[in-house]
């Protein structure tokens, strides 16, 4: 049984135990022969790593909520992930660019006790390309709801 989801409202639970936010996005890689690698096997909830993605051969990546179907796979490997209702963001991946891809955990603290007030997990997706040796980079930062800021970092 997974924890009770930190985004409903209610008692929310310690997420200390586990170490982590669990997470509410995953990564899907579409390629132009029409294959794709998600980070996640649809029917084993086994985990393919960001260097098993082929950039070469790249035609768009995007994040996506979990189904509730592939969150229960996953939970069977030990790792907790929450099913939820979120947009889905994608891009394309032309010639020239290189892939934008990662997710950012930030912790709060308190100075004063030294308590840890709560954590934070973003998912960033862009690219990045040299145009007459000038780096343009475009980068969507979402966070846990599905809010999404455009920007360069």
């Amino acid at each position: 049984m997974q924890p009770k989801n930190p985004h409903q409202s209610g008692p929310q639970p310690l997420f200390d135990d586990l170490g982590y936010n669990p997470l509410v996005y995953y990564w899907i890689a579409f390629y132009k022969d029409k294959t794709v690698l998600p980070q996640f096997d649809f029917e084993t909830g086994k985990e393919n790593l960001f260097s098993d993605i082929v950039q070469a051969k790249l035609e768009s990546i995007g994040w996506f909520p979990f189904t509730q179907e592939l969150a229960d796979q996953i939970a069977k490997t030990g790792l907790i992930v929450y099913a939820r209702q979120l947009p889905i963001f994608k891009t394309k991946i032309t010639n020239g660019q290189r892939l934008i891809l990662f997710r950012r955990n930030t912790v709060s603290v308190s100075l004063k006790t030294g308590e840890m007030k709560g954590r934070k997990t973003f998912y960033l997706l862009g690219w990045q390309q040299t145009v007459n040796g000038s780096n343009i980079k475009a980068i969507l930062k979402i966070d846990e709801n599905g809010n999404a800021l455009l920007g360069d970092e």
